[in-house]
């Protein structure tokens, strides 16, 4: 587990585990983490994840250097949206770093254009395909929300087509629910965020993706108030969600 200075929380982490007949298990070990844009925090991570302990490593707000670039650790390739170098672009806050140890036959990028806010991956076995997409939601509206909804619609015969397809969605969404966060911490269900939140379940519900990560899970302490609360999270297909520690 990798703690980062300007981290009070341990970022998530996921592991993924297809049964074989052999009784051997595939285990695909998955970190999301917010790094608020942070200079040292991104260091800090660049310089201690490592290819043999996480094969994929979700990345919101990520320290964007000079000329838009972005560090990546070594043995990583590093997916980012595809919009990223465009003019007048915003900033990139969502990468996606994928080990090198995972054969570059087993996975693809799938790229969405229209936000630098979300990246995606499918893996690819005969156990079927998982789509993984990595997600930052801005807390000021739901267009990337819609951005991801519209892909998969008109993707459905790369994506969703198949009995064995399977997607996950994993990142900050920056959406306060009863559903996940402390229902007794009523400063967050405000009616705004009440609504909110209302139309990501709504678009969750359509696609029949499960929450993954357990209620009351906390993620995030504000820096000022000191209070806990749980913007990021892991929703699943149903099949995927069986598989998930």
């Amino acid at each position: 587990m990798i703690v980062l200075p300007s981290m009070t929380v341990p970022p998530l982490q996921m592991q993924l585990m297809f049964e074989q007949t052999m009784q051997t298990p595939i285990r695909l070990w998955i970190l999301q983490i917010n790094l608020n844009k942070s200079s040292k925090a991104h260091l800090e991570l660049y310089n201690k994840v490592s290819q043999k302990k996480w094969d994929i490593v979700l990345v919101q707000e990520p320290h964007v250097m000079a000329m838009g670039n972005i560090r990546i650790p070594n043995r990583y390739v590093m997916v980012t949206p595809v919009d990223q170098f465009k003019d007048s672009a915003p900033v990139t806050r969502a990468v996606t770093w994928v080990s090198l140890d995972l054969a570059t036959s087993s996975w693809k990028i799938l790229n969405m254009p229209g936000t630098n806010d979300v990246t995606a991956i499918q893996m690819a076995s005969k156990y079927g395909r998982l789509t993984i997409i990595n997600i930052y939601n801005d807390c000021t509206h739901s267009r990337t929300l819609w951005t991801v909804c519209e892909f998969l619609r008109a993707n459905c015969a790369e994506v969703l087509s198949r009995p064995d397809d399977h997607l996950l969605w994993s990142g900050d969404f920056n959406r306060h629910h009863l559903m996940w966060d402390n229902e007794l911490d009523d400063r967050l269900f405000m009616p705004r965020a009440l609504e909110d939140a209302g139309k990501l379940i709504e678009l969750l519900a359509d696609l029949n993706l499960k929450m993954a990560l357990p209620k009351g899970q906390l993620t995030l302490e504000h820096l000022v108030t000191k209070k806990y609360s749980r913007p990021d999270n892991v929703w699943c297909s149903e099949e995927v969600f069986e598989l998930i520690i």
